[in-house]
């Protein structure tokens, strides 16, 4: 399943994607803030990789690289619903102003089921900010992190776009 706009394709990730998404994670890891130099991390976040396949939706430029990702699975968490938890979304920092963040959301929120996500607290892309447009409900937060939810139920028609 593959998708075009403004000359980005959107597609599910296939396991070949995962070191390309991890390439992407490392651009992005000082804004999101994750350090990936210390030991462990980068394993771990190919784990996570992993662990997303199958819900995963890349945005590929026509050069065929990945210059957006939404790194999502099951939320183990949501025992009432079949909410999807959106680990981590990026996008390459010569992609931003395209619409790629926006596109990748709704690609998930197209199987209208609730969406959870979180955003840690040293973020430094607005992330917070972008769910807050893209029809997402602030939850609780802490010192470390803010959690959102959308729910198709809830949600406008403008947010649904």
């Amino acid at each position: 399943m593959t998708e075009q706009s403004n000359a980005i394709n959107y597609r599910l990730a296939v396991q070949d994607d995962e070191f390309e998404i991890l390439a992407l994670f490392k651009e992005l890891a000082p804004e999101i803030p994750i350090p990936l130099d210390q030991p462990g991390t980068e394993e771990g976040m190919i784990t996570e990789i992993v662990q997303c396949r199958g819900g995963t939706w890349v945005a590929v430029d026509v050069s065929r690289k990945i210059v957006g990702f939404a790194l999502a699975r099951p939320d183990l968490r949501a025992t009432k619903d079949r909410a999807i938890s959106l680990k981590y979304i990026g996008v390459s920092n010569h992609s931003h102003g395209l619409g790629i963040c926006s596109t990748l959301v709704n690609k998930l929120k197209a199987k209208n089921v609730p969406l959870t996500a979180s955003v840690l607290s040293g973020n430094k892309s607005s992330m917070a900010d972008r769910f807050v447009k893209l029809g997402f409900k602030k939850g609780g937060s802490n010192d470390t992190e803010t959690k959102f939810r959308w729910d198709p139920q809830n949600a406008t028609e403008s947010t649904k776009t």
